[in-house]
């Protein structure tokens, strides 16, 4: 691959055709621009606009063609150390894969997704969930209404509607996925244990990261649907790049932020069987203050402390017994992001979302901790 020699990576979905115009430099590789379109005709004509769109732009044209490949090869490129799981929802299905300083495995694609495959996603079970949903957050008047514009998206997969209505029923929507698709305990669970060494992190990408507005509701959809335990960090990959530089086989650096991928913070997860509201113990957070910030922790709360994804901190427990946290002895500092770090109090005991009121009451709470 050429120095300074900028590539046209074409990625196409069933909903969109993407193309990415990068920048190979000598250390680091960057994104210059992107443009997408809504797949209406022949892919071949969206694939000749987007080379006349760049024409003269570029030295040499990528076209994402196995997804599952391109997927292992970003997932290595752009976390090459630590643990990163990646799910990558489209419209018409989700790939979920796991890294592990280069080693891929429990990489499967499902047929769920967040247009045309709505009518595999919105099963009996899950519509009783979606009801639910947005009885709690308090959308009980626009459940036909939502499902009706659901219905309209696996119609017309380019549709899509800003507003708190929309972003509340694609939030469940995710939930929904995100059950339905993480590869178990072995990785997000206990068995996490086993990969000790470097960071753990989550990357959300895909359309469905085009999607979510709020950060807050996104990363509690994370924390709920992978059923996490111990210590994450998460990341939206908002360009959807995650495909598209699966292109490149170089060690060249590549700075995330600047490509879209966003740093949403670390968050804690211990395991433990005490009661809400009992107190268990308390955290000191280090990163590098004059005086370090000690948080009591309750059992039941969520805890947000601001933190700057460039700071490194560290945390020492003072706390009772029976309480885990997976991950937690190999792991060199704590990384902060746009939401900071979180530390989710709930342990193992939730409540069943049908029983919305009492749900409705938890989830308030949770969600003004993470605004």
């Amino acid at each position: 691959m050429k120095i300074d020699e900028k590539v046209l990576v074409i990625d196409a979905n069933l909903t969109y055709v993407t193309g990415f115009l990068l920048l190979v430099e000598d250390e680091r590789i960057n994104l210059i621009d992107t443009w997408r379109i809504q797949r209406t005709v022949d892919l071949k004509q969206l694939v000749d606009a987007i080379k006349y769109k760049f024409k003269g732009q570029y030295d040499s044209v990528e076209v994402v063609r196995d997804r599952s490949e391109w997927f292992k090869s970003g997932l290595k490129w752009l976390f090459p150390e630590g643990l990163t799981i990646g799910v990558s929802i489209e419209g018409d299905h989700t790939i979920v894969g796991a890294n592990s300083y280069g080693r891929i495995f429990n990489l499967k694609k499902y047929s769920v997704g967040i247009t045309q495959s709505l009518d595999t996603t919105l099963t009996i079970s899950a519509l009783d969930f979606l009801v639910n949903w947005l009885k709690v957050v308090h959308r009980e008047d626009d459940v036909n209404d939502l499902i009706n514009y659901l219905g309209l998206r696996r119609q017309y997969p380019g549709l899509q509607m800003r507003g708190a209505e929309y972003d509340k029923v694609m939030l469940a929507v995710l939930r929904i996925i995100l059950q339905e698709v993480h590869p178990g305990r072995e990785v997000f669970g206990g068995g996490a244990k086993g990969f000790s060494k470097g960071a753990h992190r989550v990357l959300i990408s895909g359309d469905m990261a085009r999607e979510v507005e709020d950060y807050g509701e996104l990363v509690l959809a994370v924390i709920d649907g992978l059923e996490l335990e111990g210590i994450w960090e998460i990341y939206l990959d908002t360009n959807s790049l995650l495909c598209p530089v699966g292109y490149s086989t170089s060690t060249k650096k590549v700075e995330l932020d600047e490509i879209g991928v966003v740093a949403l913070g670390s968050v804690i997860v211990p395991t433990h069987g005490y009661k809400w509201g009992e107190n268990l113990g308390a955290m000191i957070v280090d990163v590098g203050l004059s005086e370090d910030p000690i948080v009591e922790l309750k059992s039941g709360e969520i805890v947000r402390l601001p933190l700057d994804k460039d700071v490194k901190g560290s945390i020492s427990l003072n706390v009772k017994q029976n309480i885990d946290i997976p991950g937690y002895e190999g792991l060199d500092g704590i990384s902060g992001g746009e939401l900071g770090l979180i530390v989710d109090l709930r342990g193992q005991v939730m409540p069943d979302i049908s029983d919305t009121k009492l749900y409705k009451k938890y989830y308030r709470h949770w969600k003004e901790a993470l605004s």
